[in-house]
């Protein structure tokens, strides 16, 4: 993920791990527990998935956009065939791509952070 970002690994895990937050002139790093980092992946998460799937929508009305008549639906081609999905769908799958974003960050973390602790300090 830090990858895709454009930061290195270790600049990602430390920033999770030990923020620098700035108090008064001065910045100082905050260490952090488990349950504040997994606070933070999961908003890290819900931040990029959000952009992610706003972007997404512009396109596809950018697209889609001609001076026709319009008719208001998604479809999905997929190797099944053609599904024309409701609103009630669109938000089952915005929140099952969010919790999969969230589990494939969390994976990439840990294997982050076990890289990170074996380095020499």
């Amino acid at each position: 993920m830090a990858h895709l970002l454009g930061i290195s690994s270790v600049d990602m895990v430390k920033a999770l791990i030990k923020p620098r937050i700035r108090v008064g002139n001065e910045y100082v790093q905050q260490g952090r527990n488990l349950e504040q980092v997994n606070y933070s992946i999961g908003a890290l998460s819900k931040s990029l998935y959000e952009r992610m799937f706003g972007w997404l929508v512009k396109r596809i009305n950018k697209t889609l956009d001609t001076k026709a008549r319009k008719n208001c639906f998604i479809g999905v081609l997929d190797i099944a065939g053609f599904e024309i999905f409701t609103v009630s769908w669109l938000n089952y799958v915005q929140i099952r791509g969010y919790a999969i974003i969230v589990y494939v960050l969390i994976k990439t973390l840990a294997m982050a952070i076990d890289s990170y602790n074996s380095l020499p300090l």
